[in-house]
């Protein structure tokens, strides 16, 4: 089967229709070196696919890859993985690009020396113990993968992403959760509520 490329977004990433006119991201080291629109790519070559059953969130996509290193994306794509290998519930598949975006904002504050401190942590490990610890397992992964000198406290997002999808969750079958479950911490460092 092959791919048509409609976007080289780097040398590693391609915005590609597939042969049933299915847009996808395709990714693979040095894939989109000298790609223009309109060229045929064999779809085994690559290494990764992502296709958003949203256009918004394939858009989201791409406007993330765009300004991401490539490598930030391979980790966030295995930590992906790994949490919905161990939660039991389903995941939303937005949670691939806030976790990269936030992957990658917190690898390049660690360059720059900020450290990040969350007020909400302790109620965060009280609520959530199990999304809590596998926000930590992952960290430790981007400390070792990336040497980032990141503070436990930068696991709230993977924390926060859960929390979003267990209140759902939660709510879809008429249970009350917590009032945390409505607020997440904008990058900004202001405290939003979601829309539950």
């Amino acid at each position: 089967m092959q791919y048509t490329v409609k976007k080289p977004i780097n040398n590693n990433i391609l915005r590609v229709v597939d042969p049933t006119g299915c847009e996808l991201i395709v990714t693979g080291r040095g894939l989109g070196f000298g790609v223009k629109p309109g060229y045929k790519i064999e779809a085994e070559t690559a290494e990764c696919s992502y296709r958003m059953t949203s256009p918004a969130v394939q858009q989201k996509l791409v406007e993330l890859l765009e300004r991401i290193p490539y490598e930030h994306l391979l980790l966030t794509d295995e930590l992906v993985e790994t949490i919905r290998q161990r939660l039991k519930y389903p995941l939303n598949e937005s949670l691939l690009i806030t976790l990269a975006d936030h992957i990658s904002f917190a690898i390049q504050r660690s360059e720059e020396g900020i450290r990040f401190s969350n007020p909400l942590m302790t109620s965060i490990r009280e609520f959530y113990p199990e999304e809590y610890h596998l926000g930590v397992e992952c960290l430790a992964t981007i400390r070792q993968r990336f040497h980032a000198d990141l503070s436990d406290d930068e696991c709230w997002l993977y924390c926060a992403a859960h929390r979003q999808r267990r209140a759902q969750h939660h709510h879809e079958r008429g249970e009350r959760c917590h009032p945390l479950c409505g607020w997440l911490r904008a990058g900004s460092g202001m405290l939003l509520q979601l829309p539950f």
